[in-house]
Order: C-alpha cells, then structure tokens, then sequence
C-alpha cells in the first residue's frame, strides 16, 4: 500500500513541469522522523496557543480596568453639548463622577468667582 502510494506520487512528480518537481533524493519515507515532526509541531502549537491565552487574558484585563476607569466611573456616559449661539453641538462629553472633596472644592471656587464678578461690577460702577 505504501509503496503503491510512493509509486504514484513519483509518477505525478514525473508528470510535473521542470520547475515543480520534487528531486528523487528530495523524497524520504521516514515514518519515524515524520512523526517526531508532527510531534514537534503539535508541541510549539499548543505553546502558541498558551502564549495567545495569556495575551488575550492580559488585553481582557487591561480592557477591564480601562472600562471601569473611563466609562463607569462616569457620572454622565454621554452628554451633548449646545453651543450658546446655536449650531452643532458635541456629542459623546462625558461627565466624570467627583468626589465629595472635589465637589467641596468646586463649590469654594464657584462662590470666589461671585464674589470677584461682584467686585468687578462694584469697581465698574464707582470707577
């Protein structure tokens, strides 16, 4: 059966253009080297497959930690913003969600800008 099946395939080398065959010493039936080469190939397959694993695990992880730092710690995923004068607005502005110091501070800043816009107006006036 082997040597039927090696017959074949030499009279199909044979039959092949100049440029397409295969030598006759080329051609080694060695059915231990074959498998030894299967082995060694099914070996480094699998290790790719692990080294793919631990890549793709490592991205699922970065990707996650990504979601939760920019899209669900925000307060407001999408908002829209309107430009005062009409026209087209910016889409996808996301609202990020403050802290109870953050929202202290915000609150001291606002109140200072009162109280120099009501200077600025008091100055204007006297002045």
């Amino acid at each position: 059966k082997v040597r039927e099946r090696l017959s074949d395939l030499l009279a199909e080398n044979d039959m092949r253009p100049e440029e397409e065959r295969v030598e006759r010493e080329s051609i080694v039936v060695d059915v231990g080297e074959r498998d030894r080469l299967v082995k060694l190939a099914d070996e480094r397959a699998e290790k790719v497959r692990s080294e793919i694993g631990l890549l793709n695990a490592r991205k699922d992880l970065l990707s996650e930690r990504i979601r939760k730092e920019c899209y669900e710690s925000m307060q407001e995923e999408m908002v829209e913003c309107l430009p005062f004068a009409g026209g087209p607005g910016v889409a996808g502005y996301a609202l990020t969600k403050r802290s109870e110091a953050e929202e202290a501070r915000l609150e001291r800043v606002k109140c200072m800008r009162r109280v120099e816009l009501r200077e600025l107006r008091l100055l204007a006036e006297q002045g």
